[in-house]
């Protein structure tokens, strides 16, 4: 026997309703809390997931930038021949097994003393392993007065 959770009278062991008040002899609160706990676990678990899975793709896209190159000597600037735009031409090699599925170089163009001008970039929708891309990045911003340029960025993924 056991007693009432409410009225105090005397009960079977395994009843779930008292027989003298009628009120259930169930612990909901404590099923609330278990249910709370595991639903902030599940929580806890998918959010630690998908911050992994951002985390790699960062990783991943930081590595890749580790095995391409810009092969310097290759780089070659000029006005096209209408004036409209400055163009800037190379080649980028990929030194690593893998091939990506974008690339993106990124060039700052400055006038003579030195100001920024505007961007100039070029992107490709793939680049083999041990592969080798020539890139044009085109700039169209201010053309007559560009002095120098600097490769600022090179994305891929």
């Amino acid at each position: 026997m056991k007693k009432c959770k409410y009225c105090k009278s005397d009960i079977d062991e395994k009843a779930k309703v008292c027989p003298q008040c009628g009120k259930s002899q169930s612990n909901k609160i404590i099923k609330i809390i278990i249910i709370v706990l595991i639903v902030i676990f599940c929580i806890v678990g998918c959010v630690g997931a998908c911050s992994k899975g951002i985390n790699d793709a960062i990783e991943e896209t930081t590595n890749s930038k580790d095995n391409l190159r810009l092969e310097e000597n290759t780089v070659t600037a000029s006005k096209d021949e209408y004036g409209i735009s400055y163009n800037i031409e190379g080649y980028i090699k990929n030194n690593s097994d893998k091939a990506f599925n974008y690339v993106q170089i990124t060039y700052t163009t400055y006038d003579a003393e030195g100001n920024t001008i505007g961007t100039c970039l070029d992107n490709n929708s793939g680049l083999d392993a041990n592969g080798r891309w020539k890139f044009k990045a085109i700039c169209t911003s201010d053309v007559d007065n560009i002095a120098s340029y600097k490769m600022t960025d090179i994305t891929a993924w």
